[in-house]
């Protein structure tokens, strides 16, 4: 019989993470499983057959680690499990006080996989192309913090709207729930896919966030001369860009697969995590 092989990918700034991974070890001497632990951004290029070989991954951390560790498992779409050490943990399925029992359901096959929908894009201005994946979300916005944005946004030839506000956000439904949401965006349902695309403070009372379907494609442009663009993805990488950016967004057939062991079903987490429809 092969043995389950697992990676973990953990944030050591999180009390308790250090000790999680050390538990998860013992455990996986006792049961006979294979681990690797990746200490650093993303394994060494001695170690990434290692990572890229795991049945799992599992992330110790909150749902910033979790970002991270998908992207560090990029297209080999292997299964995430999330551990949360952190505040809120939208993103992660367990606490940590459920760890043990979660590994045991892994080992036993007690488990279902989740397929979250990523985006892709590129972005091209005076300083080259940059191609990137997103679980969450591209946030698109001004770099100085004094002067609002001019932005026009197109689906394929089409002009949607032009504009001036704060930045944009355009988000997976995964990410809904994030940013997304504090910009006054709507909660989706991660089984869907879709595009949200919402505007940051707009300078208008006739803009508001759209939902597109996964076949669109997304072009974003600076509309005004000398203004210095800032692109964040997943609130991991950021790109600083000058006013010939050109944004281009789409639905990625690449995917994030999440394991679910028996945690919160979506509803749930909206209820207990962001009190929604909690009434005083």
């Amino acid at each position: 019989m092969v043995a389950m092989k697992v990676s973990v990918v953990l944030n050591r700034r999180k009390a308790g993470c250090d000790e999680a991974a050390a538990d998860v070890r013992r455990w996986a001497a006792r049961r006979g499983v294979e681990v690797y632990l990746v200490d650093g951004p993303a394994p060494d290029e001695l170690d990434r057959k290692r990572f890229e070989s795991s049945d799992f991954v599992l992330s110790l951390g909150g749902d910033g680690t979790l970002l991270r560790t998908a992207r560090i498992v990029g297209e080999r779409e292997t299964p995430i499990l999330g551990v949360n050490f952190g505040s809120l943990g939208f993103l992660t399925e367990i606490g940590a006080d459920g760890l043990e029992e979660a590994l045991e359901a892994l080992l036993a096959g007690r488990f279902e996989v989740e397929d979250r929908m990523n985006l892709e894009g590129t972005v091209v201005d005076r300083g080259g192309e940059r191609g990137f994946y997103a679980l969450n979300d591209a946030v698109l916005t001004r770099s100085g913090a004094t002067r609002i944005g001019h932005f026009a946004t197109y689906l394929g030839s089409g002009l949607i709207s032009a504009y001036t506000a704060d930045g944009l956000i355009l988000s997976t439904p995964t990410g809904s729930t994030a940013y997304n949401l504090s910009a006054g965006g709507p909660i989706v349902n991660p089984r869907i896919r879709v595009i949200l695309m919402t505007p940051i403070c707009p300078h208008t009372l006739g803009l508001r966030p759209l939902i597109l379907p996964e076949t669109e494609h997304v072009r974003v442009e600076c509309t005004q001369a000398d203004e210095e663009l800032r692109l964040a993805v997943d609130g991991q990488d950021s790109y600083l860009l000058d006013e010939s950016a050109v944004l281009r967004v789409q639905a990625s057939r690449r995917v994030t697969r999440l394991v679910r062991v028996g945690g919160l079903d979506f509803h749930e987490v909206l209820r207990r995590k962001l009190h929604w429809g909690k009434r005083e």
